[in-house]
């Protein structure tokens, strides 16, 4: 069968995109609970009905923020029929599938990039059968091509974040996700590398395996729903399992699991026969963590613990932070390792002391913002694999100590390493603020129909007055006879001394900037 010409065609695709950012939108402004769920309703099965990247973005939120109303997109879509699949699946073989396959099922669900059957060999093994959607390829690149013309406005410009890097790293990994062939190896090097008692990875068929095919052999289980419900020893055994796995996988093997969302994993009860079992599924999104990002996180863990004493900064700029802006929140990075590390600082740690939105207000303040603004773009994809981990351990309502699970993952030499490691120190200057200087910049913009902006920055980042503003207020402000470089070069010879620096109406807004 040759490729539905329609099926993922650029109009069509472009249709549903603006679609897509109207439903968004509606949900923005829905006000009132009822309202909300049918907004997020429309939004959910507009990003189905995507799929590629705007579905994967609507799982990234799914997986962040539990009832967001994008949670069906975790558990699959409605797939293709197989009088579609079949014809497909010959076209992807270059011969009659019934050659290979003696029974193939129809899919029970479907993902962003491709769908999975269950077969049968004609040798007797029952596999699992990743399909990927006709054009999907072309699909992703034109989406992301999209993402790349976004400009860099608004509060992500402000912040200084690294639009390019993260729709770079966003481009990156879904085209790792569209090639089976380096998934099936990442997949086969995972389950070689991190053994984990009572952790299965299906096995993978090599032989079988095509750019758009991946073969492997099936492995039944209950979903998440199910297994909260099961005997605390399942429930706790299972909790160690998903620890063991996260840390062997980070910390040894350097290669994490990036996609936690619930269709990803399978869980098996204590039988018989064996003891429970997690079963991890879909290899298509893997963290790379190098070496250096490795030992210095886990050298952060320990001067949590008291057990080493650590550069915080230089350990963060090991792990691809850039140092220049941490630099201007020194002194509060030991607060917020301790904020970020909390499950690691003690045996009887409990996830529901965590409150780690609070902790991490209390160790920056206005500034936490900034601080995820010196983080590299591939960061997001690691922090949503601990976030997947800790929403799996609340719904298995357990409390299992982290410290001694990594003590048993890494073992005593892998730890030895870590204490021993010296991060390089950063080429930063790390000038002592001046007696009386403001700490803080403050930015705000008010319209008529309320605040539009309330932005706070370091101190220092009033040297840069006009790279805050849009291009546009800038002109204003400056047409209006405020002459910003002036100020910059003035604050530069005086010092950062708390003062409003400007105060101007213009156009239905009032700009008001100060130190403090």
């Amino acid at each position: 069968m040759s490729k539905k010409p329609g099926m993922f065609s650029k109009f069509r695709r472009a249709a549903t995109l603006v679609k897509v950012g109207f439903a968004a939108r509606r949900l923005r402004k829905a006000r009132g609970e009822e309202n909300r769920r049918i907004a997020q309703q429309a939004l959910a099965a507009l990003l189905a009905d995507a799929r590629g990247v705007p579905m994967k973005i609507g799982q990234f939120i799914a997986t962040v923020q539990p009832g967001s109303g994008l949670d069906q997109l975790t558990r699959g879509i409605e797939p293709l029929p197989l009088e579609t699949v079949l014809p497909l699946l010959d076209e992807i073989l270059g011969h009659d599938h019934r050659a290979l396959f003696r029974e193939f099922l129809p899919a029970s669900a479907a993902a962003t990039l491709g769908q999975v059957h269950r077969a049968r060999l004609q040798d007797g093994r029952e596999v699992a059968v990743k399909l990927q959607y006709p054009d999907i390829a072309e699909a992703v690149e034109a989406e992301m091509k999209l993402a790349g013309l976004v400009p860099s406005v608004g509060p992500a410009r402000r912040w200084n974040f690294d639009l390019g890097g993260y729709v770079e790293t966003l481009r990156a990994n879904m085209w790792r996700e569209l090639d089976y062939l380096d998934e099936a190896q990442r997949q086969h090097d995972f389950r070689a590398a991190v053994q984990s008692e009572g952790l299965v990875v299906p096995e993978v068929l090599a032989e079988h395996c095509r750019p758009a095919m991946l073969v492997q052999s099936w492995e039944d289980g209950d979903g998440l729903e199910q297994a909260a419900a099961w005997s605390l020893r399942d429930r706790l055994n299972l909790a160690r399992i998903l620890l063991d796995t996260l840390f062997r996988s980070l910390f040894l093997h350097g290669q994490v699991h990036g996609d936690p969302h619930p269709g990803n994993y399978r869980f098996r009860p204590w039988t018989d026969t064996h003891k429970s079992q997690v079963v991890l599924l879909d290899f298509g999104c893997t963290v790379p963590v190098p070496e250096p990002a490795r030992l210095a996180l886990l050298k952060l863990v320990l001067s949590v613990r008291g057990e080493a004493p650590a550069d915080h900064l230089a350990c963060f700029a090991a792990m691809g932070f850039e140092p220049a802006k941490l630099q201007h929140i020194d002194a509060a990075l030991p607060a917020v390792s301790a904020a970020l590390l909390a499950p690691f600082s003690r045996e009887g740690f409990e996830l529901a002391d965590w409150k780690l939105g609070e902790r991490f207000e209390n160790a920056l303040g206005d500034l936490r913002w900034w601080f995820r603004s010196a983080g590299p773009p591939s960061l997001f994809l690691l922090m949503r694999a601990f976030q997947g981990l800790v929403i799996q351990l609340k719904a298995l309502d357990v409390n299992l100590p982290w410290w001694p699970v990594l003590q048993h993952a890494l073992g005593s030499q892998r730890l030895a390493q870590a204490r021993e490691f010296t991060p390089p120190a950063p080429d930063v200057k790390r000038a002592p603020a001046r007696p009386g200087d403001a700490t803080l910049l403050r930015v705000r913009i008010d319209a008529e129909a309320g605040p539009e902006l309330d932005l706070v920055l370091p101190a220092s980042e009033a040297l840069k007055l006009r790279a805050l503003a849009p291009p546009a207020a800038t002109d204003e402000i400056e047409a209006a006879g405020v002459d910003l470089r002036a100020i910059e070069q003035r604050l530069a010879k005086q010092g950062l001394k708390p003062q409003l620096l400007l105060e101007h109406q213009g156009n239905g807004r009032t700009y008001r900037i100060q130190l403090e």
